[in-house]
């Protein structure tokens, strides 16, 4: 089961590195690395920065991304 959060898609999609996002909040890389992996969560100053970054409030941000195939449901 993949525990990664929506923030690293987003990340992606924006073609930001890891780095990116750590100088834009003043942070080390390493600490967005584990928000990503689901092994942390931001203190609120930075939380807000980060929500304005990406313009996505806290529960999309670090709601987690499934390793299933959509299109393989049987429903």
């Amino acid at each position: 089961m993949n525990t990664e959060t929506r923030l690293k898609q987003e990340r992606l999609n924006r073609r930001w590195t890891q780095e990116d996002i750590a100088r834009k909040l003043g942070i080390s890389k390493q600490t967005v690395c584990n928000w990503e992996k689901g092994r942390r969560f931001p203190r609120r100053p930075v939380l807000d920065n980060l929500e304005k970054l990406f313009g996505l409030n806290y529960r999309e941000l670090f709601a987690p991304v499934s390793d299933e195939d959509p299109c393989s449901s049987t429903n």
